[in-house]
């Protein structure tokens, strides 16, 4: 690449040239800058072939050096294939057709060659090719004694939980020493997971400097005014309120605008809420700037006096003293950021020291400091014994750290060391790189050569490249870094042609519909964009179909489509759009699958598998696709206690499979559970959602078998890495697999694209305005500096956004070269990126950019009008006959999914698509529970009984109704010890409300209630009091087989019986069951079985509100409202299922002598107030009766 005039020491002395691979040096310093789809490795492998046959080196002299370990295993084979070509070109003359090889092969002699290459292959396993990280572990270990390094230290490829470790307990330290009004200020935004994230951006850079902060004024006084300041107005609002309403609704010199009567009542609710609270916040709510006497003042119409009271001088002063409060608080939070990054270095030091352990940068940072030590010479000496020459690849990804390692090992007169790469490719500033550290290395260097021939992209996209890096003077901001154009090398190329289109490059100008001279929103450019780009492939695909569109003579496909994007939010946008017109996309970013959807509704499921009691974590685990319960069947499932118990009694099994039997069957068991598999993949995204649910489990079973942890511990871990799963770095088996991608559109981000090519390539948004934050990092001279309050450094401010809008650029070239054939853009006038890097190329022209860029370029865009951005493209566009500009495509886009089925590229999903059922399927063999069979049969209220007299006496008569109370009293029944003394019941009471969320001032009603139910005779002389444990069991599941199950079947069952506890109408309330015929299995759980003087009992608990009156809760009430919920249904088949159970267990058991009976307690109806059994439902039915009901589940002649 050629440079310009910036000082550098290369440029000076003219010796940036064009790389002649035949006659580079091998015994000099040389930084190779490659241009774009030039061939790197070609030129790695070439070198790599000469440092062989010419200096006669052997693989394990030559070091090749990369960034990533892909990139090493891809490199390592294509030196190696590149070994075996030469030595094939060796026997036979006509083998190949490369110039150099034929000449090199020439020069050297194809004898020799041959036995150096059959030498080099042979001997191939011990190539030094490495990642940085492993060449640097590599040394240290084999050189223990010069580096000094320590034995039996581990290498940790993750650090999250000890950067997380030191967050937190840097976040206690400091936080239990704040004020109260200071901590509530830091948790609305923050809270440990701010110096996490903090500690990542500073462990890209060893050396960060970090300024001292200044002095912090005490904040004590500033906080009581502020405190007193509220109270004061909390006062006068009581006081004044209703007059205070009054004078702005009734006032006619204010703005009728600002100040509506229904504006006025909102903010005067949101002021009674924010002042009622007592717990005031340096975040004022927009009700205080409303009700100030400076906003009234500005409202109020000119020459008229503004309405006056001192609750408006009380906002205005509120304001003043929010105002410095807060900049006070922030002060303190720079001063507790400046001090954790102090801090940060040593601290994880001594975490890692006390693990002995070790991380990827101490690797570099321990060998860079060895190299300087006074045990350097040695190390160096003994690298230089073994390595003899060496290869860098992707050098413009390097740092201030490798560049002293690479330079102090290979930068010796009369040895090899080639620093290969890209400058204008830096694009990972967020791992660290620094393209600073590369331009360093320019003055290092005995020679600088670049390689310009493009191998990649048509020549006419190539042109149209050159035009727009061309058509600014600094394209990359840096001075230092030129735009040297690209050309085309003589070769057949693979040819995109569409009938009557020539151009390469397309740029879109998009514009605002409505007002061409109004800028575009932000959502709005996203949305016209990702439909056009639709659209497009759309177009082109019909086109290919109709044959007026081909790609090196065969018809495209949507896999010759990729979309770039720099968000995922993009990406799914995008990939909405595309399936909006049957378009298949797969995207291939590099996002962690603790991020996606999945992952959050799988921590949902094992929390509430994990612990069924929590009936909240079993709601949200409901609401998940994996259970796929809507807002109104939750809704309904609130109301309806049998059907909730019914969950309750699933999710307590899926947790007995976890802990039995691991996530995995759990997991397997939920997705086999009513096609649930088939219903996911069946959803928009379907493909995607399985693949993640997948890749999960494999990870949570790997962890779960890795460290032996519990349900619990298993829900922990997966929200820890759902947490932490947005950060940098993460590991590789984290990262989302990729579903199917045959003839998909690939969906990727910039970032993940670099080094890979397209046909057609689409970039839509390289709108993104660089923006400073505190915590970036900024250059400052040869150091690395911290950047916590960019408003008051402006002049690193400015550097930082010069890095910034510098770095948007490389993105941009980047995208814009992964095209093959053909590339897409869009620009135009929006409010949000008036520094993105298409208004840089586009709007500036200065050779040295101006120090404040970002402003410049904000006020360049906002002054362009429609017109003015179309002569720029148009501009653009008649220097290169390449390059088309037209507006977004208009015309609507078709549905593809039938062409590219027809064509044979892919299914149509109307094809896969189940036809919906006019009749209902009568599946073979199905697990049936009572509350399915009753789910569509409860009654309306009956009225035609008087309305009871006299209030209900119940200690818990005014504890909220609901699925939660029913589980929190389910709990604590099953937990008592029915003959414990009072003191415990009152205190198993109070741990269980807690449990549940319940205020403990419930404890002793719950407790008085749980009292009287255990003493109440259920029947005479059966009291649960008399009950030990070792007389009962609770939550009982059974299964039991039934055949031809129906509803007419079990009626003309009730029909037969006599059934004296409970109303008339039975039969006919039966047969109004509409459940599908049951052949399978009736599965439950009983809440209590329990036995007393020899016969046996089953027992159900109801936490029901029958109604107001003790009459409720007895007798023909009593009778009904077990009719009117099924309940009888209930307690047949669970009497049904016993008495099998007890048949098989007990030695001639007999219903008639050895069954005590059922009770249906309602718990609220039972207090001794309301006499003998209240709230107590029983009932006996006979052996007959219990016989029939068997026949006729079980499908059997009674």
């Amino acid at each position: 690449m050629t440079r310009t005039a910036a000082p550098q020491k290369a440029c000076e002395v003219g010796k940036v040239r064009d790389l002649d691979l035949l006659a580079a040096p091998l015994d000099a310093t040389c930084l190779v800058e490659a241009n774009a789809g030039t061939g790197k490795t070609y030129a790695i492998t070439a070198l790599y072939l000469r440092l062989l046959l010419e200096q006669g080196l052997s693989v394990d002299q030559i070091l090749v050096v990369t960034f990533t370990v892909a990139a090493t295993g891809e490199l390592r084979g294509r030196i190696r294939q590149r070994l075996r070509e030469a030595l094939l070109a060796t026997r036979d003359e006509n083998a190949g057709d490369d110039p150099f090889l034929t000449k090199l092969l020439a020069r050297c002699g194809r004898e020799k060659a041959a036995a150096i290459l059959r030498q080099a292959i042979s001997c191939f396993d011990t190539a030094q090719i490495f990642t940085i990280h492993g060449f640097c572990q590599r040394v240290l270990q084999e050189n223990a004694f010069e580096t000094g390094a320590p034995f039996g230290i581990e290498l940790a490829t993750d650090l999250s939980d000890l950067v997380e470790e030191s967050a937190r307990d840097f976040w206690r330290r400091r936080m239990v020493e704040a004020s109260p009004m200071f901590l509530r200020h830091v948790l609305a935004d923050s809270g440990p997971g701010h110096y996490a994230s903090l500690a990542w951006r500073c462990l890209n850079h060893p050396d960060l400097l970090v300024d001292a902060p200044g002095t912090e004024a005490p904040m004590d006084r500033e906080e009581r005014e502020f405190t007193a300041t509220c109270a004061r107005a909390k006062a006068a609002w009581e006081a004044e309120m209703e007059r205070i309403l009054g004078l702005l609704s009734s006032s006619d010199v204010l703005n009728k605008r600002s100040y509506t009567p229904e504006r006025i009542a909102a903010r005067g609710r949101e002021m009674y809420a924010f002042l009622s609270d007592g717990q005031w916040e340096v975040k004022l709510p927009e009700c205080v700037a409303f009700f100030a006497r400076r906003a009234i003042a500005k409202a109020t119409k000119k020459g008229q006096t503004a309405p006056s009271h001192p609750f408006f001088d009380l906002c205005d002063a509120l304001l003043d003293l929010a105002e410095r409060l807060g900049a006070s608080y922030a002060r303190r939070l720079r001063a507790l950021d400046a001090e954790f990054a102090a801090r940060l270095p040593d601290d994880l030091a001594a975490r890692k020291a006390l693990r002995r352990s070790q991380s990827f940068g101490d690797l570099l940072t321990r060998f860079r400091d060895a190299l300087r030590s006074g045990r350097g010479g040695a190390l160096v000496e003994a690298v230089r014994g073994r390595l003899r020459a060496a290869l860098v690849d992707e050098f413009q990804d390097t740092d201030l750290v490798q560049f002293a390692i690479f330079g102090s090992l290979f930068k010796v007169p009369g040895r090899a060391l080639y620093l290969i790469g890209d400058p204008k490719q830096a694009i990972y500033s967020f791992r660290g790189a620094d393209i600073h550290a590369y331009l360093k290395a320019t003055d290092a260097a005995d020679h600088v050569f670049t390689i310009r021939s493009n191998w990649r992209s048509e020549p006419e996209l190539t042109q149209a490249v050159n035009r727009l890096f061309t058509a600014h003077p600094t394209p990359f901001v840096l001075p230092e870094i030129a735009y040297a154009p690209s050309d085309s090398p003589e070769k057949e190329w693979p040819r995109l042609r569409v009938r009557g289109e020539a151009a390469h490059l397309h740029v879109w100008h998009v514009a605002n519909p409505k007002s061409l001279e109004k800028p575009v929103a932000k959502g709005a450019w996203r949305e016209e964009v990702t439909r056009a780009v639709a659209r497009e492939v759309a177009r082109l695909l019909r086109l290919s179909a109709r044959g007026r569109a081909s790609l090196d003579d065969r018809p495209l496909a949507p896999g010759d489509f990729a979309v770039l994007v720099q968000s995922h939010r993009e990406g799914d946008q995008a990939r909405a759009a595309l399936a909006a017109l049957g378009i298949p996309s797969v995207a291939a970013a590099q996002r962690s699958v603790f991020a996606s959807d999945e992952a959050r509704h799988l921590q949902r499921v094992l929390a509430a598998a994990a612990d069924p009691g929590d009936a909240g974590a079993v709601r949200r685990a409901l609401a998940t696709p994996l259970f796929a319960l809507d807002a109104p069947a939750l809704e309904l499932l609130a109301r309806d206690d049998a059907a909730w118990e019914e969950w309750l009694a699933r999710f307590a099994d899926f947790r007995d499979t976890l802990e039995g039997a691991g996530v995995v069957a759990l997991l397997e068991r939920l997705l086999a559970r009513d096609d649930t598999r088939a219903r996911i993949a069946a959803s928009p995204d379907g493909e995607r959602a399985i693949t993640n649910i997948v890749h999960l489990m494999e990870l949570l079973h790997a962890q779960e078998r890795a460290a032996g942890l519990s349900p619990r511990g298993l829900c922990a871990w997966l929200g820890h890495c759902i947490a932490r799963a947005e950060e940098e770095g993460a590991p590789e088996e984290h990262l989302l697999r990729l579903e199917s991608d045959d003839a998909a559109v690939q969906i990727v981000t910039i970032h993940a694209s670099k080094g890979l090519q397209y046909p057609v390539v689409f970039v839509p948004f390289l709108l993104r305005e660089a923006k400073v934050r505190e915590g970036d990092v900024v250059p400052d001279g040869d150091e690395r500096r911290l950047l916590l309050d960019p408003a008051a450094d402006a002049a690193r401010t400015a550097v930082a956004e010069r890095e910034q809008v510098a770095e948007s650029l490389r993105l941009a070239y980047v995208a814009l070269t992964r095209a093959r054939n053909r590339c897409y853009l869009a620009w135009g006038k929006a409010n949000t990126h008036g520094a993105s890097a298409l208004d840089y190329l586009l709007l500036g022209r200065e050779k040295t950019p101006p120090a404040d860029l970002l402003t410049t370029l904000e006020v360049r865009h906002e002054g362009i009008t429609h017109a003015q951005v179309g002569a720029f493209l148009e501009g653009l566009a008649e220097g290169c006959p390449h390059i088309s500009v037209s507006e977004l495509p208009e015309e609507p886009g078709e549905d593809v999914s039938a062409l590219l089925a027809a064509r044979g590229g892919r299914i149509d999903p109307a094809a896969l698509a189940c036809r919906r059922a006019k009749r209902r399927v009568v599946r073979a063999r199905r697990v049936g529970s009572f509350t399915q069979l009753s789910s569509m049969a409860h009654d309306e209220p009956d009225a035609s009984l008087p309305a009871g007299t006299g209030e209900l006496a119940s200690p818990i008569r005014d504890l909220p109704a609901g699925a939660r109370t029913g589980t929190m009293l389910h709990e604590l029944f099953e937990r008592l010890d029915f003959t414990a003394e009072q003191g415990e019941v009152e205190r198993l009471a109070g741990e269980t409300l807690a449990r549940h969320g319940f205020a403990p001032e419930w404890r002793d009603g719950v407790a008085r209630m749980a009292r009287n139910v255990v003493e109440t005779e259920l029947e005479e002389g059966v009291r649960l009091c008399d009950v030990p444990m070792h007389e009962r069991v609770c939550e009982l599941e059974f299964h039991f087989p039934v055949s031809g199950l129906t509803p007419a079947a079990l009626a003309r069952a009730y029909a037969s019986l006599e059934l004296p506890a409970l109303p008339g109408g039975i039969p006919e309330r039966i047969g109004r069951l509409s459940f599908a015929p049951l052949a399978g299995y009736m599965r439950g759980f009983m809440d209590l079985v329990f036995r007393h003087q020899g016969r046996y009992y089953l027992l159900d608990w109801k936490s029901n509100r029958l109604g107001p009156s003790a009459e409720d809760y007895r007798g023909e009430r009593l009778g009904r409202a077990m009719a009117a919920n099924s309940y009888f249904l209930q307690y047949h088949i669970y009497l049904v299922a016993l008495c099998r159970h007890l048949a098989r267990r007990v030695p001639g058991f007999d219903p008639g002598r050895d069954l005590g009976g059922v009770a249906y307690v309602f718990l609220r109806g039972v207090d001794p107030a309301n006499g003998p059994g209240c709230g107590v439902f029983f009932d006996r039915p006979g052996p007959g009766a219990i016989a029939a009901l068997d026949a006729a589940l079980t499908g059997r002649p009674s």
